[in-house]
């Protein structure tokens, strides 16, 4: 509700709440577009710690989901 609510900075707060075992593909992709929102309304630079942080969740999301995808077939 806090990304839909241009609240990103309590998103982050809310998903590092939730232990590491139960951060799937979504977790990682819904993370990802709370410091991309971060980095787009402050203009930041593909190098800021925000899009950093923004592309390695990404990764690690299309990782997790081609890894379910490999585990579900």
């Amino acid at each position: 509700a806090y990304n839909n609510n241009d609240k990103p900075e309590e998103a982050i707060k809310v998903f590092k709440a939730i232990d590491t075992e139960h951060r799937d593909a979504v977790w990682h992709y819904r993370c990802a577009y709370s410091h991309g929102s971060i980095a787009s309304t402050n203009h930041e630079a593909y190098t800021s710690e925000n899009m950093q942080q923004m592309l390695a969740l990404v990764d690690n999301g299309v990782r997790l989901a081609t890894k379910e995808d490999r585990n579900c077939s």
